[in-house]
């Protein structure tokens, strides 16, 4: 069994405002919220792909690459699209961050019917603060790690599934459908107890250099919001550049 993708953490902070938002009330210390309009009904789930042209014959050496590059662990931005799901509740989410390691420090939007948030993020040295609007900063009463979904990557645990044309580049799409691939310890915390993940599917796209161009995950479950059990499925697409670019990343003020 491959070895879980560790530190997915804006899982986590949605799940957080996700119990704000619940018609069973705000969990402690959680975040206000603003009228809002429905959010979208599905957001992109997949890069700009052209079907796979066959077989990938240089998907071996296109995994070494993807391991090599990613244990250099380099900084980079990234844009990410969420769906999320928990029981009658749906809440669609954008985010805009800059990465290094474990830390990193962005925007977050979120959006459900009746309901809009906008947060800044700062996650540093393990601990996740968060800010709505000019409000004062807080420490957010969740088990929040990084977003970062590259860190301790199994890569052997991916199966290549072919050469496709994402976003007019060449890349090889690789991919693995092990439950394992999601620490459901970094999702539950204040929001979300009890998380069964019933089935995970995650998705890369990556040049013949190993650098990833595109990720989109994609798990459903069951957990404890609230005192009440409710159905969880959740989408996300991720979307990475600059790698290699410096990144400062300080303590709110």
């Amino acid at each position: 069994m491959s070895a879980p993708l560790r530190r997915i953490g804006i899982p986590a902070i949605v799940l957080l405002v996700a119990a704000a938002c619940s018609p069973a009330g705000s969990a402690p210390g959680s975040v206000g919220a603003s009228p809002s309009v429905a959010p979208s009904p599905t957001p992109a789930r997949s890069p700009s792909v052209t079907g796979p042209a066959g077989p990938d014959p240089d998907a071996g050496a296109a995994l070494d690459a993807f391991r090599a590059f990613i244990q250099t662990d380099p900084p980079f931005h990234m844009r990410a699209d969420m769906l999320l799901t928990v029981g009658p509740l749906t809440l669609d989410m954008d985010v805009v961050a800059d990465v290094s390691g474990g830390n990193e420090k962005g925007t977050i939007d979120v959006r459900g019917s009746g309901t809009s948030v906008h947060m800044d993020i700062v996650v540093l040295d393990g601990t996740a603060y968060g800010r709505i609007a000019q409000r004062d900063w807080i420490v957010l009463p969740a088990d929040t790690t990084s977003s970062n979904p590259l860190v301790g990557l199994d890569v052997a645990g991916l199966e290549p599934v072919g050469v496709v044309n994402a976003g007019g580049q060449l890349a090889h799409h690789l991919r693995t459908e092990d439950v394992s691939a999601l620490d459901t310890g970094t999702i539950t915390g204040t929001a979300i107890t009890a998380l069964d993940i019933d089935s995970v599917a995650f998705d890369i796209y990556v040049t013949d250099a190993g650098v990833p161009l595109t990720a989109v995950m994609e798990f459903a479950g069951t957990g404890t919001v609230e005192g009440a059990s409710q159905a969880i499925e959740a989408t996300v697409r991720y979307d990475f550049s600059k790698f290699g670019e410096p990144v400062e990343i300080e303590p709110p003020i």
